[in-house]
């Protein structure tokens, strides 16, 4: 018959008690980081977020207001005169506001 030292058994049982009892410290110990660093983590994805909201609500502000225009070509230089003269507008401009034009239609 097999003999066994108590002594030895007791000791390896407290050995695997202490290291329970210490990974139960060290988890205790990092939740609260992990919990700050997710949560830090989730903040910062939000912040993200709303700033690309951000930028692409103003992209299309900012696209909207580059296509405020319109072109006007014509086949001849005497329509375009035409319509310069009717318009009361420089027949030589290249350019002209679309305000000045909406004025002078209503």
């Amino acid at each position: 018959m097999e003999t066994f030292d108590i002594s030895e058994f007791a000791t390896h049982k407290k050995d695997e008690e202490q290291q329970e009892t210490e990974a139960t410290n060290n988890t205790e110990l990092n939740s609260p980081i992990e919990i700050s660093d997710e949560q830090a983590y989730v903040d910062n994805k939000q912040a993200v977020i709303e700033a690309k909201k951000r930028v692409q609500e103003k992209a299309m502000e900012d696209g909207q207001n580059e296509e405020a225009y319109i072109t006007v070509s014509f086949t001849t230089f005497r329509d375009k005169s035409i319509l310069c003269e009717m318009l009361g507008i420089n027949e030589d401009a290249k350019f002209c506001k679309g305000e000045d034009i909406l004025r002078l239609i209503e």
